[in-house]
């Protein structure tokens, strides 16, 4: 399961849910992004609390912050300003600075309307500001109480969807107590592990899978994180459906030929940089939506998207190698 200390289910699955976050974002079929989106943010967060070691005293939490905050939130608003600035200066967007200002406080994933204030959306990068927050404050509690942590952490879940449908909180702070729940579920199965059996596959398949079903039937809807979209059934669906990916993925790391698998593992263990380029594409993606056929213009985005992640990577370990010399 383990080369060179990484887990590669781990790094298999972070890739093939990127590749999925890219293909929910395009034009595509409701139903192909309801399934998606009922469990692919959720999965972040729970392999996030998978692969992340809590801290023990106070000052491994100062360290942890830091260090949260050079990797999370500089990546987040250095991607935020870099865009906004293309698209003022190519003329898609007209902000006004207290737009602009109120954006990078709100940190919304879609535009949200304050005090008869319109503020923009600062895209998917409220992903990295709610997974600082969530890893410094779940690393916090864990720290001053470890009894009834699940308990505690499904009541934050509740709060922060209970929040979420009366107001959007600044850095989306809702979505970081809307998340808790996640993000434990995989501090349980790093303690306990988790291990492939088909049972487990099958019911996990059936949860969500039938989850999914009564949320659209009943609600005609499915889990939107960044609209606070929550399906009766959306928690249910979302953990059931991690678990269901993460037993697929573990299953295809077995059988699945080194070509294929490899560069996959690698988008994975470099998320964070697939994710950088994803972001960036909204530059010129709206260009060829809309224009061609649907699915062809998601495999040219997917295309562009991986050929420039592999280019961009090379030349960082390049450029690395070339440093140690």
């Amino acid at each position: 399961m383990e080369q060179k200390n990484r887990i590669l289910w781990v790094d298999f699955s972070k890739g093939v849910v990127m590749l999925l976050v890219i293909v929910g974002h395009s034009s595509i079929p409701t139903i192909i992004r309801g399934a998606i989106y009922s469990f692919h943010m959720p999965l972040f967060f729970l392999l996030s609390g998978y692969t992340t070691k809590c801290s023990e005293t106070k000052q491994d939490i100062l360290q942890r912050v830091k260090k949260t905050a050079k990797g999370l939130l500089l990546t987040a608003y250095l991607l935020w300003i870099t865009r906004t600035l293309i698209y003022l200066l190519i003329g898609r967007v007209n902000y006004s600075l207290p737009q602009m200002f109120f954006s990078a406080i709100w940190a919304g994933g879609e535009e949200y309307e304050f005090w008869g204030l319109n503020i923009p959306a600062m895209g998917m990068t409220w992903f990295l500001v709610v997974l600082f927050i969530l890893r410094n404050i779940y690393d916090v509690l864990q720290c001053l109480t470890k009894k009834h942590l699940t308990l505690i952490s499904v009541c934050i879940t509740f709060l922060g969807m209970l929040i979420g449908h009366w107001i959007q909180l600044p850095f989306s702070f809702d979505l970081a107590l809307f998340s808790f729940v996640f993000y434990h579920c995989g501090q349980i199965l790093k303690h306990k592990g988790i291990q492939f059996s088909t049972f487990k596959c099958v019911t996990s398949a059936m949860l969500a899978g039938g989850g999914l079903l009564i949320e659209y039937v009943i609600c005609d809807t499915y889990l939107g994180m960044t609209s606070r979209r929550y399906p009766i059934l959306c928690i249910i669906c979302a953990i059931a459906g991690s678990l269901f990916c993460i037993y697929v993925c573990q299953i295809l790391c077995k059988f699945t030929p080194g070509f294929v698998m490899n560069p996959i593992c690698k988008m994975g263990q470099y998320s964070i940089l697939l994710f950088m380029v994803h972001y960036m594409d909204g530059i010129w993606y709206p260009l060829i939506d809309g224009r061609m056929n649907s699915y062809l213009s998601v495999f040219i985005r997917l295309l562009i998207d991986i050929c420039l992640f592999f280019v961009i990577l090379y030349v960082k370990q390049y450029i690395n190698k070339r440093s140690q010399k």
